[in-house]
């Protein structure tokens, strides 16, 4: 079966074709160091931070790589509103603990001033 190249960088992903040219390439991206630009002095200055972590290269099936069919979609969009139903479901029932909590907190201190 034929592989590519996924190269992730960030919340952004790209594959390339697998041939013998990809290598220097992964040892590149491999060995990038995040940095900062300064303007001092009439010039830029770059500091590094830190080996990129936001970084990662896999090898996936080129099959993988194609758009969704209409099924899927469907499937993607369904799941994605049972997600967001479940959220609010859940969200729901937090305000009302909440809201439960502060009606007997009120009812305590209402209490205590007629004390």
């Amino acid at each position: 079966m034929s592989r590519c190249v996924l190269i992730k960088i960030g919340y952004s992903m790209f594959v390339a074709p697998m041939n013998e040219d990809i290598g220097p390439t992964i040892n590149l991206l491999e060995s990038l160091v995040k940095v900062d630009q300064e303007y001092v002095d009439g010039e830029y200055i770059y500091t590094p931070e830190e080996k990129a972590e936001n970084l990662g290269i896999s090898f996936i099936n080129i099959s993988n790589v194609r758009e969704l069919s209409k099924d899927e979609k469907e499937n993607k969009e369904i799941s994605s509103l049972k997600q967001t139903i479940s959220w609010r479901d859940s969200t729901i029932e937090d305000l009302k603990k909440k809201l439960e909590l502060a009606e007997c907190k009120c009812k305590i201190n209402e209490a205590e001033k007629t004390n």
